[in-house]
């Protein structure tokens, strides 16, 4: 490779893009919660279905990385990523929109992170534990567990 560093920076910054999804909506919630009259519950569950979408899209995608090359994997979850996060600045405008938005950018989080996933599944207590995390993180902002 004639440039790693360059290569080192476009992969960081590739992750950085990734992981972006998952910090703007509570970064700004409580201007969502008043220019959309969003109740605590329906903030919960826009916040929350991020969560879901990724703990029930990552078995599946960490599974498909096993018969797919994970940078397939990686290249049309970031795809996804990028088309939630539009779709959610330009169409979101209530629960149930920001919600469908939300739910895709977690998709897209588990296909970002399936590659990691797929190296710890070797070591099913590190997998299991990543997984049931962030169900309860779902679990909690979504009930108020």
């Amino acid at each position: 490779m004639k440039h790693p560093f360059r290569f080192i920076a476009i992969v960081c910054l590739a992750q950085i893009f990734a992981v972006t999804g998952m910090m703007y909506f509570p970064a700004l919630l409580t201007d969502f919660q008043a220019e959309w009259s969003l109740s605590n519950t329906e903030a919960g569950w826009i916040n929350g279905i991020y969560y879901g979408g990724y703990a029930v899209t990552v078995p599946f995608l960490v599974s498909l990385t096993d018969r797919v090359d994970p940078r397939r994997v990686y290249i049309a979850a970031s795809l996804l990523g990028a088309v939630s996060m539009f779709g959610f600045g330009l169409f979101a405008e209530g629960t149930w929109s920001a919600g469908f938005f939300r739910l895709l950018s977690g998709i897209s989080l588990a296909g970002n992170l399936a590659r990691f996933h797929h190296e710890r599944a070797s070591a099913p207590f590190n997998f299991a534990s990543v997984y049931v995390e962030h169900l309860c993180r779902f679990c909690h902002s979504s009930f108020r567990f």
